[in-house]
């Protein structure tokens, strides 16, 4: 309150009542220009009144306005003498707020210290608003944060014609939402009605590599030749209405491909067949351009998943396909050789040749799962399934040292 101390109040000397606990005010003498107090806010007995009970009345004291020579009706001896006496006096309201020892005061709201009956309720008040305060701002920030989501024109201020047009657009995407909604769920439900309910068994196996990206190995007999007897998953329920793509080589093709998409096309997929070249012909930069391109221009979507029917290298030219298209889709490997079941299938290599060397164009792409049908080894030729066989010895020497 003495920080607008007016000139018409005078105080001669300290007030000697206050002991150890409050302040000394300095000997002040300020002249008083023609102001007059208000008889109701005026102070009496001023010279042994404590500053407690004398600051509500300064508080509703005139403030002084300044001119160019200082505060207007003070010397400047009073001026230094007067800003001594505010920061004694801003000292005890400090000390006496925290207590006399620096203590904090209590966290009781009924214990108010030596707060005065109106501090006290100014105190509240600036609670309660800074309450209404910060629940604005939450709002305000969810607002904001739903705005930022949102860079449509209001339709306030759109003309007759672009609100027709928002509108029709906003009905065809939900009739397309519809439709694609009752097409997935009418393919899940076919879909579902056939899968695993085959009579034949596999044991299921997992592993991991690198970040955790689980790849699912079911090894079982005579999946090749008939899809549907598996009695275990094979294409993801959320790719049922998705194309599916089958990579196959010439002699596979000739041994299991049509029993193989047939199988597929009778639980109620969608199945496009592609034929590579047998061997390393197929693992090229060129094929692999033109099978992209292919694969592309019959359409698909990020459900879609891509399937190798065939050795090494089906699988690797399949797998570098589906790990760049979209940025990435569903991966399935079939191997039809010993190498691939132990080998090129299960070490998320995808790769093609180049000009200046083998496999130096690809990529480490997780399949979904691996479906090893041992069945499929008896129409492999006899020198293929020594040449797997090596490939086991290695990787279990490898292992044990």
């Amino acid at each position: 309150p003495l920080l607008a101390l007016p000139s018409m109040f005078l105080l001669s000397h300290p007030p000697a009542c206050l002991a150890d606990d409050t302040i000394s005010a300095p000997h002040l003498h300020l002249h008083t220009p023609n102001h007059s107090l208000n008889p109701s806010t005026k102070p009496a007995s001023c010279k042994h009144q404590s500053l407690d009970k004398l600051a509500p009345a300064l508080d509703f004291l005139p403030i002084e306005t300044e001119s160019e020579g200082g505060v207007k009706g003070y010397t400047s001896e009073e001026l230094v003498a007067l800003e001594a006496y505010r920061a004694q006096y801003a000292n005890y309201r400090l000390r006496e707020s925290d207590g006399a020892h620096g203590e904090r005061p209590s966290a009781n709201p009924h214990v108010r210290g030596s707060l005065h009956e109106h501090e006290a309720k100014e105190l509240d008040q600036l609670r309660h608003e800074l309450a209404l305060a910060e629940a604005r701002i939450a709002t305000l920030e969810k607002m904001e944060q739903g705005e930022a989501k949102n860079f449509n024109t209001p339709d306030c201020d759109l003309s007759e014609s672009q609100l027709l047009g928002r509108q029709m657009c906003r009905e065809e995407t939900q009739r397309r939402a519809a439709l694609r909604l009752a097409r997935v769920t009418s393919a899940q439900s076919d879909v579902a009605s056939k899968v695993g309910r085959g009579s034949v068994e596999g044991s299921s196996y997992n592993f991991t590599t690198g970040k955790p990206v689980k790849t699912e190995v079911i090894v079982a007999r005579g999946v090749v030749s008939s899809p549907m007897l598996a009695s275990f998953e094979i294409i993801p329920m959320a790719s049922a209405s998705s194309p599916l793509f089958v990579f196959t080589d010439e002699t596979v093709n000739g041994l299991y491909g049509d029993a193989f998409v047939q199988g597929f096309e009778d639980m109620g997929y969608v199945i496009h067949k592609i034929v590579l070249p047998d061997g390393e012909d197929a693992k090229t930069l060129e094929v692999y351009a033109k099978l992209a391109d292919h694969v592309l221009s019959i359409g698909i979507d990020k459900s879609t998943v891509l399937i190798s029917l065939g050795g090494g290298a089906v699988a690797n030219v399949c797998g570098f396909i589906a790990s760049t298209l979209h940025r990435g889709i569903g991966l399935i490997h079939f191997p039809t050789t010993l190498l691939a079941q132990c080998d090129a299938s299960i070490s998320h290599k995808q790769a093609v040749n180049a000009p200046h060397g083998k496999n130096l164009v690809g990529s480490y792409y997780a399949p979904i799962r691996i479906i090893v049908d041992t069945d499929v080894l008896q129409t492999l030729e006899d020198w293929l399934l020594p040449d797997g066989m090596g490939e086991i010895v290695k990787h279990a020497l490898c292992q044990d040292v």
